[in-house]
């Protein structure tokens, strides 16, 4: 029975990927529609092919049809920054990898954002690719000892939880523990209100978790000397203990 429908469901699948096809080829050629179809193609192998064998039978029978292959391998693309690949915070340079089509289309949507890289920039991306990569050892060693710091120090203050981050420069400490305490008048109503406390009270920069989906978290750099972050975890802890 499980074989029937799974054949069943199959079969009405590509029928139906075969009655699209005639009406968004074109569009597809022009690159116009393949965000619409991957959406598709996400949600319709989830509700409809719930395992791997069928949904394995399903992509070799969609790679024959309509020379749907070629047209697949346009929807990879490849995205990455020398902020974190090369330690070189700050210089905010990135990239795409992918097809002509889109590299074009990024490059119109980012001109109406940014003014582009300065040409220093992208001088030494190209040094920190080509280069000798023993300074990149050198500082992922740092980082990782910048990091280990960090983490003991938070485990010293009551009220924070934090994960022990792979890789970046910066770590999420869990602090709703101290949603809803006060400082005098001031009262702290979430990871923003902490942040701005934290800055005026304990004079230490940090950000709140909530632009970056984590809003009872705050954001801490660690991209600075291991003196300056002794420094700034111990203004942290007394001012969030004189919370009440």
């Amino acid at each position: 029975m499980l074989l029937f429908l799974g054949t069943f469901f199959i079969c009405l699948f590509i029928f139906i990927m075969q009655f699209l096809w005639r009406y968004v080829d074109e569009l597809v050629g022009k690159g116009l529609a393949l965000n619409v179809l991957s959406e598709f193609f996400f949600y319709a192998t989830l509700t409809l092919v719930p395992t791997a064998l069928p949904l394995a039978i399903l992509l070799a029978t969609l790679m024959t049809f309509g020379n749907f292959g070629e047209r697949y391998e346009l929807l990879a693309i490849k995205a990455a920054g020398i902020s974190l690949l090369r330690v070189m915070t700050g210089w905010r340079l990135g990239f795409v990898a992918g097809p002509e089509w889109l590299a074009k289309a990024n490059n119109k949507l980012q001109g109406q954002y940014t003014s582009g890289p300065s040409s220093i920039t992208q001088k030494a991306a190209e040094t920190a690719f080509s280069g000798d990569q023993t300074p990149v050892e050198e500082m992922r060693k740092a980082f990782e000892r910048r990091r280990n710091l960090v983490l003991g120090l938070i485990k010293e203050i009551p009220g924070l939880e934090c994960n022990v981050p792979d890789g970046a420069f910066y770590v999420f400490p869990k602090c709703d523990s101290y949603f809803g305490k006060s400082f005098g008048d001031r009262k702290i109503g979430n990871s923003a209100d902490l942040a701005m406390y934290l800055l005026e009270e304990g004079h230490v920069a940090c950000v709140g978790g909530v632009a970056f989906g984590a809003p009872d978290c705050i954001r801490l750099s660690y991209a600075t000397s291991d003196e300056n972050l002794v420094e700034a975890i111990k203004r942290i802890k007394q001012a969030l203990a004189n919370l009440k």
